[in-house]
């Protein structure tokens, strides 16, 4: 579905669209706070004393293979748009994303590390640039600005939100109770793995709504209800 050009929808058309934006902007809260909520951890865990205590060079090597990634997946996501609909580029960033925290959760050798992280650099690229574009046709021009602010918040928030909410409380109670700092650490990472799965499941039911919707070109305006009803 589109949500038009220019054109007053339809007041049913605009509570389907609603709905269904609704029902996305939750899967995104889910995926983005799962998937960044270890993104201030990381480092820390890398470095810790009982697990790889990496050093600094090295860490940066790590850091960098996200970037990477990210360079590489910016020269092709054109071209993938133009083969993949925005529903598969979306689930192959939340692939990624599980990918990238399962592997932090269970590498017991840093080699492992490598690839996990440049799997974060891909899945931000997809899940960004797939995510603007679906729920760019769910929003109806004349509520773009307001709606636009919510969508964004579920992303920026979660850079620090979800670290406080999710990562930080789940670590910190771990430590409290005696836990080793590395178990403490790959729970965060595992439960971090299971919003971005949640989080993959309502997607999929915002697309099973989002089908049910019809094309831009089927759907009547006001204005048009309004001509067939005086005549």
């Amino acid at each position: 579905p589109h949500s038009g050009h220019g054109k007053r929808l339809s007041s049913s058309y605009e509570r389907q669209l609603s709905r269904v934006f609704w029902f996305f902007l939750l899967a995104m809260i889910f995926t983005n706070f799962g998937r960044n909520s270890i993104v201030a951890i990381k480092t820390q865990y890398l470095s810790l004393d009982q697990g790889f205590n990496v050093s600094s060079n090295l860490l940066s090597y790590i850091v960098n293979m996200e970037s990477l990634a990210m360079l590489i997946m910016g020269l092709f996501i054109a071209k993938l748009s133009r083969h993949y609909r925005d529903f598969i580029l979306l689930l192959m960033g939340a692939v990624a994303a599980t990918m990238t925290l399962s592997g932090y959760a269970l590498a017991n050798a840093l080699p492992l590390i490598f690839p996990s992280n440049f799997l974060a650099g891909v899945s931000e690229v997809l899940i960004f640039a797939a995510s603007y574009s679906y729920v760019s046709r769910l929003i109806p021009p004349q509520q773009r600005g307001r709606r636009f602010a919510f969508f964004n918040a579920t992303y920026f928030l979660s850079w620090g939100g979800a670290g406080t909410l999710v990562a930080g409380p789940i670590i910190d109670s771990l430590l409290e109770r005696g836990v080793a700092q590395t178990l403490a650490y790959r729970v965060a990472f595992l439960s971090s793995t299971i919003l971005v799965v949640i989080g993959v499941v309502v997607l999929f039911a915002t697309e099973k709504l989002n089908k049910k919707i019809p094309p831009a070109g089927k759907v009547v305006t006001d204005q048009q209800s309004e001509r067939v009803v005086t005549t």
